[in-house]
């Protein structure tokens, strides 16, 4: 009967450390791999709006009241008319001077981790955000979806004619925050919606390879 046989201690020791060695070696390239996600983006990107609706409402306004002040005295032009002109050279005026801080106020802000906002009560970690869709309408409108276990900060509302601000819906399956901007301009620089995708995408990869980060470097 044959007796059995022993691993050899020196060859145990031998396969634990090219184990070990082997571990080491996939941890560090992992977190290469996840500092390098996180090098990609920006450490900061400052969202603003375009002049776009301060301009066209300026616009506006001077060309009715114009019309407005050229036909009130002519006997032959209905009265209504002039006075209908002047009711919207005066929305117009309204309508921008509401507008004259657009494109010189941050709305919101993206770090590596963060979604920050004047007018939320809190920062919003990006990690939780799993979608973005942008969109071009009467405002070009982020959306960023968040999990379904996520908790969104409170928002302060901003009044007015198409007011450029962050908002909160939570609402059905579809929970997000949206920018609603006139335009899009991000440190300064005036982009298109693509670019503007790209750029989200690139804060919340930094975002979720933070967090993993952290959990390798914890365990």
């Amino acid at each position: 009967m044959s007796q059995p046989t022993q691993r050899p201690q020196g060859l145990t020791q031998s396969l634990s450390d090219e184990l070990h060695q082997s571990s080491q070696s996939d941890r560090a390239e992992t977190i290469r791999e996840l500092q390098a996600i996180i090098d990609a983006a920006p450490e900061r990107s400052d969202f603003t709006d375009t002049k776009k609706i301060l301009v066209r409402a300026a616009f506006g306004a001077v060309v009715c009241l114009g019309l407005a002040a050229a036909l009130a005295g002519n006997p032959e032009v209905k009265a209504a008319a002039p006075i209908g002109l002047g009711a919207l050279g005066v929305f117009g005026a309204i309508v921008a001077f509401q507008h004259r801080k657009d494109g010189n106020k941050v709305l919101m802000t993206l770090t590596r981790t963060e979604l920050l906002a004047s007018n939320l009560s809190a920062p919003f970690p990006l990690s939780a955000i799993h979608g973005i869709a942008l969109v071009d309408a009467t405002h070009t409108y982020t959306n960023l979806y968040v999990d379904a276990d996520a908790k969104l900060p409170q928002v302060t509302r901003q009044r007015g004619f198409l007011p450029c601000q962050v908002l909160v819906s939570d609402k059905g399956k579809d929970r997000k925050l949206v920018l609603a901007s006139a335009g899009l301009c991000v440190n300064g620089k005036k982009l298109s919606l693509e670019e503007g995708a790209e750029l989200i995408e690139l804060h919340l990869g930094a975002a979720q390879a933070s967090r993993e980060l952290a959990a390798l470097k914890k365990g």
